[in-house]
């Protein structure tokens, strides 16, 4: 009976000691790719600092007041310490209120008592592009609405001392046992190699130049992000014809501007320079830009244009979104279309 029991209690303690040790070496477990993938935080964590704001300028989840930007996003537009809208609010003089697109949809916006009794002077519909056949190709009417013009949203870009805002979060690793995420790791691993069920892939990269992480030559992409091969052949025409809707609807009280945005998929993002005998995807957003008719933002090239100066963490490398730096660019490829099309003014330029 000793023996059994000094046998169980040697067996527990092995055990035990080999979670926390997984503990440790698995802390801080903060990226989603790391953390649903099974991958090693040591091997995919960020070293570049991350440039916050000292404070958070923009709203979410609120509209009981008027904003003059009204935001429907998915987790692209979540982040709240270095997220795009509120570079966009710092760098302006607008109030910005950002509504999660799974609560939200253009048809409730539009018929909220604030939205009619005081209309936002721009609305701005962002969504990731792995789901746009989810959010955009279904719900894609019979016919397309014709292109509705608005009044020119008069707001002037004041450029606020940027200094005063901005922090820097620190890229270091901090100490924390973490049990929940041991065992998670062990449970991500026997869903992707056990199962052949895997939620995170790996891929080789061709340049080493484009992350901070330890393994800089791989490159973590969500496995949703291969949902586009297959996309049935109609998606494009759905999706344009349903932001077409948007737009015209939002737009239809002459007051409120509408923009739309895609946010690439990291797998797109980084394709050029991935090495994979995978079949890889396509995308559909250089397609999308070219329409004349919708106001949507072109966020990949400036993305690639970063990307060939081989600028590190335009995404996180344990993670599918954006980076601070990501965000960043984001939110001045958003300011350089409003103000090309004339939607607000930078007084710099004047």
């Amino acid at each position: 009976m000793k023996k059994y029991a000094y046998l169980q209690l040697c067996i527990y303690s092995v055990s035990l000691l080999a979670i926390t040790s997984l503990g440790i070496y698995l802390q801080p477990l903060s990226g989603d790719l790391t953390r649903i993938g099974g991958f090693s935080e040591n091997n995919f964590r960020p070293f570049e600092n991350q440039q916050i704001l000292a404070k958070t300028l923009s709203d979410f989840d609120n509209y009981d007041q008027y904003y003059d930007v009204v935001i429907l996003g998915d987790s692209f537009s979540q982040s709240r310490s270095y997220g795009w809208q509120q570079w966009l609010a710092m760098r302006s003089s607008l109030s910005v209120t950002t509504l999660h697109i799974n609560k939200w949809s253009i048809s409730k916006l539009i018929e909220h008592p604030v939205f009619i009794n005081t209309p936002p002077q721009l609305v701005i519909f962002e969504t990731a592009e792995r789901n746009m056949e989810k959010r955009l190709a279904r719900n894609e009417k019979s016919s397309c609405s014709e292109f509705s013009k608005t009044s020119i949203f008069n707001k002037v870009i004041v450029n606020p001392d940027k200094q005063k805002l901005l922090t820097v979060l620190p890229a270091e690793k901090t100490f924390n046992i973490d049990y929940e995420q041991a065992v998670s790791f062990f449970r991500a691993n026997y869903r992707s190699h056990i199962q052949n069920k895997p939620r995170t892939i790996s891929l080789e990269l061709e340049n080493t130049n484009l992350f901070s992480n330890n393994k800089s030559n791989a490159i973590l992409v969500l496995k949703k992000d291969f949902k586009k091969l297959k996309w049935p052949a109609d998606i494009l025409d759905k999706s344009l014809c349903t932001l077409k809707n948007f737009q015209h609807n939002v737009q239809k009280n002459g007051t409120t501007w509408f923009v739309s945005m895609i946010a690439p998929d990291k797998l797109t993002a980084y394709l050029p320079y991935i090495n994979s005998d995978k079949n890889l995807p396509n995308t559909f957003l250089n397609k999308m830009h070219e329409d004349e008719e919708l106001q949507i933002v072109d966020l990949l090239t400036p993305i690639k244009n970063a990307l060939e100066r081989e600028e590190k963490d335009i995404y996180s490398p344990n993670d599918s979104h954006w980076s601070s730096r990501g965000h960043k660019l984001v939110a001045d490829s958003l300011l350089a279309y409003l103000v090309k099309n004339n939607i607000v003014f930078d007084k710099n330029k004047d």
